[in-house]
């Protein structure tokens, strides 16, 4: 997807459009950093607030939702027609 003005590249944008309401409370980021010797790790907000988690199992917990809204979204083309159709609109 191209974002205009941006000199950033996306290699995709998948979008729930309604699909995961339910089963996200709050929003949350994975972190890898592949061969650098670091640990994965998991950055979650909530209302109160944001939490760090480091732990293997919370961390693969966190990826384990990821790739279940992922398997929710709606494919990049798919996600790509949504934005581009509202952006029509407006």
């Amino acid at each position: 997807m191209d974002f205009a003005g941006s000199d950033r590249s996306v290699e995709a944008v998948e979008l729930l459009a309604g699909r995961g309401r339910r089963s996200l409370a709050s929003g949350f980021t994975l972190l890898s950093f592949g061969d650098l010797g670091e640990p994965d790790i998991a950055y979650v907000e909530q209302a109160l607030g944001a939490v760090h988690l480091q732990n293997r199992e919370d961390v693969a917990l966190a990826g384990l939702k990821f790739d279940q809204l992922l398997a929710r979204a709606l494919g990049p083309a798919q996600s790509q027609a949504l934005v581009e159709r509202v952006a029509d609109q407006t």
